[in-house]
């Protein structure tokens, strides 16, 4: 026969470990969002980018920059242009391109076809994880199969860019 004094220990036991494994699950959900901030801060730098062309363009008569150096007047930060975890440090801000791991193509104009304005190619982050930014605003993810540049050209022809 059980004795409602065991059902109150084991009651108490039951609550003790649910509290005592809580932090430890909360723990695990935190650090797997974590790792995965790194692809959400390059597409958040490629948004930045683009926003930033498009300001520029306002200021100076729809004109596309010539690189990605006039930009940092938009972006403010020049942190923005090296991909997250990047052993780069900001150089010559003056010639941001020379340092970016971001690289900047200027688009031809051309009306509802989308183009490439910018790109992460894989090989500059850890990762080997390659992000190309529209003309129409899109981020789209590259995944590389192998690790060569041959295999990001050939994404870029396939695609049209």
């Amino acid at each position: 026969m059980v004795k409602p004094k065991d059902v109150v220990t084991l009651s108490v036991v039951a609550i003790i470990v649910a509290v005592l494994a809580y932090p430890a699950w909360i723990h695990h959900r935190l650090n797997r969002k974590r790792k995965m901030s790194p692809v959400a801060r390059c597409k958040s730098a490629l948004r930045q980018i683009d926003l930033a062309i498009r300001m520029h363009q306002n200021d100076h008569n729809m004109v596309q920059p010539d690189s990605l150096t006039p930009l940092l007047e938009y972006v403010g930060d020049p942190l923005v242009f090296l991909a997250p975890g990047s052993a780069k440090q900001p150089g010559d801000l003056n010639d941001v391109d020379s340092w970016s791991d971001y690289r900047y193509v200027r688009p031809a104009n051309r009306e509802g076809d989308p183009s490439v304005v910018a790109y992460m190619p894989p090989w500059n982050n850890k990762w080997q994880v390659g992000f190309v930014l529209l003309s129409n605003g899109q981020v789209l993810r590259f995944l590389p199969k192998a690790k060569d540049s041959e295999t990001f050209e050939a994404f870029m022809l396939e695609h049209g860019f």
